[in-house]
């Protein structure tokens, strides 16, 4: 049994001291009354309750003790939680669901620190000394009635310590996930799941290089297969370059994507798609695999605003960051990936809705250019697979439609004789007195041991990420004299509005995004927020929707009629990537109160949208559910806005508070900055690091600040613009 001394065991005994004298007394007396007990066989019996004997098999990371209370606690979190509200017996089991087993694959290839907080969560649920100091009951999770079990969670839920918070977002993001994204549980809230159309599987168009026995050396190594990387290593390799590819992630195509949350969530996004800031109060998003973000994105393409550049302007030095100056590389991406608007008539129910409340309401709306034609016409000029709108862009598309770099700029690498190596973890990068580089490679397969080697070359193009690229420069202690590195991390602060309706709208097919209100995107200061929907499927739908147990259950039975509005902001405030203990990246990030301003200003536009548009009721996703009920506008007077203005208090009165309210990321940037002064930036006009001659960065972590609309674009252009200097440079 492993001792609890964890930051929440901490956190509490802080909070013990804390405690009005009289409470702390009785707790004392209680405790001691327990040390009479002989020591020997006490403490042991006492800190941990054997839960009742469940059998589970093929487990690799969870003990049989720990699994059968991790199911105790799935069952409360998915289902009513009261003798008078009976489980429906004909909705699926945790066995059914195969959530523990689910939990522990995520786990099992996850990091050592994270497989040792979540063990000691667990422990810390059956510890009856913390169940005494804040509940005042004596008692392990494992023995407690069904009442009394989601009551002692829902204290966790909603406590003032941020750590328990923290604990019970862990569990239920993780069951929750796991048990929507089962197909036994589909049938219960209407969701029809993949299509049965995909087509014939047909060749491979990327060939994967196999690990070379000694050290190979190329004119470049690009790490990273992204948005920024595939780029960089295509127009090289077209060049006559000898390129290397090293990616993370694994080769994922149409071969493999099954339209899946369960299956390709694990498989293509960082940790497993558990990556978070260290208090887990932001989810974070981020591609490994190949292609990157751009394999599991939802194919938006915007340029950067003006007065975005305006201020990249003032803090780089830069005169020269205009749209002028980037648009031939804009429109070099734009050629390559066949970015077009979507067709009037190709918008969903989901993004029909800001088109629609937006219109009623007289707010300005667009319609978002795309890396994929619906137009069958228009895809067939462009001599491409048109997209069949299935709105499964996030978990990779299986028709090749979607004009990921998976598809064009990768595969125009590997033709002109890239080398792409996946599995592949750059450890660090070490420069040698004559300036060529080493890069320290671990191979993974997941099948045999680790396999370590090397490329050397002159030139290295670092394409990680907003994250995953300062981790690897602090590893390798390279270009930090500025100490930037890894500083001035934005994250677009995200959350959401749920929509219900009295029609269907099946958030989870058709185009993902086709909608954008950016009407407020700058508040008279630069800053502000912008609102564009999400295609949540169930797992993702799970994830973000408040409650557990039964009002948890009876709001995802609604899943067909919901909506979504997802509200991002360009964030004044910022983080930082830092490394943990075994050199990974650790993200730690803390909301600034104007960048909270605009997420609540973006929730109260949203939920104006959502009313003109239909919705007979509106929720956040704030914990403890919070939401603006039009259905019974008729106690009101009929009024709207008296629901409204009420909603409008209701949430300035709780704001967003860590863990009270799912925030999420999709795009990381700035933690490895542009600029022109060498003690506050990165990098250079064109990528290249100040302090490593032939070290460069091609990804969101050059940007000198937020971006303020959806990343993409804006991150090929610059690799485009970066690789014709390199290109350029060779020549001269």
């Amino acid at each position: 049994m492993r001792d609890p001394n964890s930051s929440l065991l901490h956190a509490t005994l802080k909070k013990f001291h804390e405690l009005p004298v009289s409470r702390r007394e009785f707790l004392r007396r209680t405790v001691l009354l327990g040390s009479i007990v002989p020591v020997s066989s006490a403490l042991h019996a006492l800190w941990l309750e054997k839960p009742a004997s469940t059998e589970f098999t093929g487990l690799k990371f969870f003990s049989s003790q720990h699994a059968r209370l991790l199911a105790m606690m799935a069952e409360t979190l998915v289902e009513p939680e009261s003798v008078d509200e009976p489980v429906e017996s004909d909705w699926p089991t945790i066995a059914e669901t195969q959530v523990v087993e689910h939990i522990d694959q995520a786990l099992s290839a996850s990091d050592e620190k994270t497989r040792n907080d979540f063990r000691e969560l667990l422990d810390l649920f059956e510890n009856r000394f913390i169940a005494l100091l804040f509940d005042l009951r004596f008692e392990a999770f494992s023995a407690m009635t069904k009442e009394e079990q989601h009551t002692y969670l829902r204290d966790w839920m909603t406590s003032n310590l941020e750590q328990r918070r923290t604990g019970f977002m862990a569990l239920k993001r993780l069951t929750t996930s796991a048990y929507y994204t089962h197909q036994n549980t589909w049938p219960k809230i209407s969701y029809s799941g993949p299509l049965v159309n995909r087509p014939e599987k047909g060749e491979r168009q990327l060939r994967v290089a196999t690990v070379p026995s000694t050290s190979r050396d190329y004119d470049a190594i690009v790490i990273g297969s992204g948005a920024g990387g595939s780029v960089v290593a295509a127009r090289l390799a077209q060049a006559g370059w000898r390129v290397a590819i090293v990616e993370k992630g694994g080769h994922y195509d149409r071969h493999d994507f099954t339209q899946n949350e369960r299956d390709m969530v694990p498989a293509m996004f960082m940790k497993r798609g558990l990556m978070a800031t260290d208090d887990l109060s932001f989810i974070l998003l981020a591609g490994e695999c190949v292609g990157g973000g751009t394999t599991v994105n939802w194919c938006t393409s915007m340029e950067v605003p003006e007065h975005v550049l305006a201020d990249w302007r003032q803090r780089t030095g830069f005169p020269d960051l205009t749209n002028n100056i980037l648009k031939p590389y804009y429109d070099l991406v734009r050629q390559r990936l066949h970015i077009s608007p979507v067709p009037d008539s190709d918008h969903n129910a989901n993004n029909r809705v800001i088109f629609d409340g937006g219109a009623k309401l007289g707010i300005p709306t667009k319609t978002i250019h795309r890396n994929a034609v619906s137009d069958a016409a228009l895809a067939a000029q462009y001599g491409i697979p048109a997209c069949i709108q299935c709105g499964f862009c996030g978990v990779g598309c299986a028709y090749d439609a979607k004009q990921t770099t998976l598809v064009t700029y990768l595969v125009d690498a590997v033709a002109s004789g890239a080398d792409l190596f996946v599995h592949t973890k750059a450890e660090k990068i070490i420069i040698s007195s004559d300036g060529v580089k080493k890069v320290m490679l671990v191979h993974e397969n997941g099948r045999d041991a680790a396999n370590e080697f090397e490329l050397t070359a002159p030139i290295v193009i670092v394409a990680c990420g907003g994250l995953q690229s300062p981790a690897l420069l602090l590893r390798s202690g390279l270009a930090n004299g500025s100490e930037q590195v890894g500083k001035n991390l934005y994250l677009h602060p995200t959350t959401a509005l749920f929509g219900f309706y009295d029609r269907d709208i099946e958030m989870g097919y058709g185009i993902p995004q086709s909608a954008l209100c950016d009407d407020r995107i700058d508040q008279g200061d630069g800053y502000g927020f912008w609102l564009e929907v999400a295609p949540a499927q169930p797992g993702l739908a799970a994830v973000a929707t408040p409650e557990f147990g039964a009002t948890h259950r009876d709001l995802m039975r609604q899943y067909p009629r919901m909506s979504n509005i997802i509200i991002l902001a360009r964030d004044l405030g910022s983080g930082r990537v830092t490394l943990d203990d075994a050199g990974e990246a650790s993200v730690h990030y803390e909301l600034h109160e104007r960048d909270e301003r605009s997420v609540l200003d973006g929730m109260k536009l949203a939920v104006r949208i959502m009313q003109a548009a239909g919705a007979r009721r509106v929720q956040t996703l704030h914990a403890e559910r919070l939401f603006a009920d039009f259905d019974k506008l008729s106690q009101r007077g009929g009024d709207p806005q008296k629901v409204l203005q009420e909603f409008d208090q209701e949430i300035d009165r709780r704001g967003i508070e860590p863990n009270r309210c799912v925030m999420f990321s999709a795009h990381q940037m700035g933690t490895c900055r542009m600029g022109s002064d060498p003690k506050t930036s990165v990098v250079d006009r064109f990528g290249e690091c100040h302090e490593v001659k032939g070290l460069y960065l091609a990804d969101g972590s050059i940007f000198p600040a937020s971006a303020g609309i959806n990343p993409m674009l804006p991150i090929m252009a610059f690799a485009e613009q970066i690789a014709s200097h390199l290109a350029n440079s060779k020549t001269e």
